[in-house]
């Protein structure tokens, strides 16, 4: 099936993100899910990593990973990722922003160079420094993560 690149504002990157899950959702089967459009036998895109899957019981690796999903998911900024994941894990934006700055020891300058690196290599290397019990999952969620990525 063809696939066609579209702008949208901040108000409708806002309302996907709000209605989206981390580790599930890409923006075209929220849209789907948004217009009320049915599978008809296709399968909606999934990003196949649901929470349970990757057996993660940290909860700062999993806001981590979160934010890291739905920007490289969903294009947005990393203001807008952090939001989101605060908003779906029902807590304040700056304990999301905490987690990638007390717990990866980084100021926000630094995470934003990290985001922004081809492969996301050094990021990837810090979380399995910081989280080593995590190392196989972590692995695991960059394979499949640069594996949908178009």
């Amino acid at each position: 099936m063809q696939s066609f690149r579209i702008e949208i504002d901040e108000e409708i990157m806002d309302l996907l993100l709000a209605n989206s899950e981390p580790f599930e959702d890409t923006p075209q089967n929220v849209l789907k899910k948004l217009l009320g459009l049915k599978k008809k036998g296709l399968q909606y895109l999934k990003f196949d990593i649901p929470v349970n899957k990757i057996k993660v019981k940290s909860k700062a690796l999993l806001e981590i990973l979160g934010v890291i999903y739905f920007m490289k998911t969903f294009g947005c900024t990393r203001i807008q990722a952090t939001r989101a994941v605060a908003r779906k894990s029902k807590i304040l934006y700056e304990s999301v922003a905490d987690k990638y700055t007390r717990r990866l020891r980084l100021n926000l300058p630094e995470m934003d160079r990290l985001l922004v690196q081809p492969g996301l290599i050094d990021l990837k290397a810090l979380l399995k420094k910081r989280f080593p019990r995590y190392a196989g999952d972590i692995n695991y969620f960059f394979q499949r993560l640069f594996e949908s990525q178009p």
